[in-house]
């Protein structure tokens, strides 16, 4: 359970960055730098769920991986092409 608190505490932290900074000047900017962390909680809670032998807690940080897929779906569509209706 700690486990998934942390995952949850890494994920809103992430958020927080995506949303409070402004972008980077040069290549670099805020969504960028939320894919990175997005992608590194993602692969780590993949990880940790493979070597989980517990299979609630298992489906738990399975499910909590989710939300840094989405994420980074989301922050990497270009909808700035996209047109208003």
């Amino acid at each position: 359970m700690i486990r998934a608190l942390i995952y949850l505490l890494a994920i809103t932290i992430t958020e927080a960055i995506v949303i409070l900074l402004e972008p980077v000047t040069g290549i670099v900017t805020a969504s960028m730098i939320g894919i990175a962390c997005h992608t590194v909680i993602l692969v780590v809670a993949i990880i940790d769920a493979a070597l989980i032998n517990k299979y609630f807690y298992e489906r738990l940080i399975l499910s909590l991986a989710l939300i840094p897929m989405i994420r980074i779906i989301s922050l990497s569509l270009p909808l700035a092409d996209i047109s208003r209706i």
